[in-house]
């Protein structure tokens, strides 16, 4: 199976944020139930239970939800559109998952928005881009989740197998 760990995300209005950059990409957007922070792609596992002993062990760096408050892109030409934050907001639980081996070196926290299949306007991306937020445009949520992937014609399917959170 396919497991990896993440923290769940949710964002507030993602009709806005594809109004806003539906003229300048085309792609696929991301279903709601499947936004989420990958902290660790574990990949093909025969056995979750290493796993969720090694994340029961973890603290749990973050108590609120961190919030989201910027949209950037990945690749050139850029192939996923994310939201990510401030990263000293996920350092703490970086190094505590770092520390159990349960982080990579190319960590870059986001939440991926769309899959882009082709740009239309590659400038008017670029201000979308830099434009400033007032509001936060979603939130990680307080868990470390181990999940499940599972892959259909119609998609990934995520089951959480275990989940960390504050209480």
């Amino acid at each position: 199976m396919r497991l990896f760990i993440a923290s769940p995300a949710t964002i507030h209005d993602i009709d806005a944020i594809r109004s806003d950059i539906a003229p300048t990409v085309r792609g696929r957007w991301t279903a709601s139930d499947l936004w989420h922070l990958t902290w660790y792609f574990i990949g093909e596992s025969d056995d979750a239970q290493p796993y969720i002993r090694r994340l029961r062990g973890i603290p749990l760096r973050f108590e609120r939800p961190i919030p989201l408050n910027r949209l950037a892109t990945f690749g050139k030409p850029p192939h996923i559109l994310y939201a990510t934050g401030r990263f000293e907001q996920f350092e703490a639980q970086a190094e505590a998952l770092a520390q159990a081996g349960l982080l990579t070196d190319r960590f870059t926290p986001h939440v991926t928005l769309c899959r882009i299949k082709a740009i239309e306007d590659a400038q008017a991306l670029q201000r979308e881009l830099r434009r400033p937020r007032a509001a936060p445009l979603g939130y990680v949520l307080p868990q470390l989740v181990l999940y499940r992937s599972v892959l259909t014609p119609q998609g990934a399917r995520y089951q959480a197998l275990f989940t960390h959170q504050a209480l």
